[in-house]
C-alpha cells in the first residue's frame, strides 16, 4: 500500500515537472531547461543540488504561509536563501505578487 502511494505521488511529480518544463519553454525563448525530480527534505536537497551544481542563482517559489504556519513548518525558500553559497530569488505565486505598477528595484550607488 505505501509503496504504491510513494509510486503514485512520484508519477505525480514526473507530470507536474513536466508541465512546469513544458511552460517554461513556451514562455522564454533560448532557455535550456534541465529537469531533475530530486527525493528528501526540500531545504536539504536543493541546499545539496545547488552546490553539486555550483550554480550561480537558485531561484525557489514562496507559498505565502503565513507567520504562525511558518513557524511551525520552517520556510524552505528562507532557509535556502540563508543558507545557499549562491544567490536566491525568491519568486511569490502570481496571487501573492504586488499588483502590476508597483514594483521597487532599490539599488545601491556607493
Amino acid at each position: 500500500m505505501l509503496d504504491e502511494l510513494v509510486e503514485q505521488k512520484r508519477a505525480d511529480s514526473h507530470k507536474l515537472l513536466a508541465e512546469a518544463v513544458a511552460s517554461i519553454q513556451r514562455s522564454v525563448s533560448g532557455v535550456r531547461v534541465l529537469p531533475q525530480l530530486l527525493e528528501g527534505w526540500p531545504k536539504e536537497a536543493i541546499l545539496d543540488e545547488a552546490e553539486r551544481w555550483g550554480a550561480d542563482l537558485s531561484v525557489v517559489g514562496s507559498h505565502g504561509y503565513g507567520t504562525f504556519r511558518r513557524f511551525f513548518l520552517g520556510s524552505v525558500s528562507m532557509t535556502v536563501a540563508m543558507n545557499a553559497t549562491c544567490s536566491v530569488l525568491i519568486v511569490r505565486s502570481s496571487s501573492e505578487a504586488a499588483p502590476a505598477g508597483h514594483t521597487l528595484a532599490p539599488a545601491n550607488r556607493s
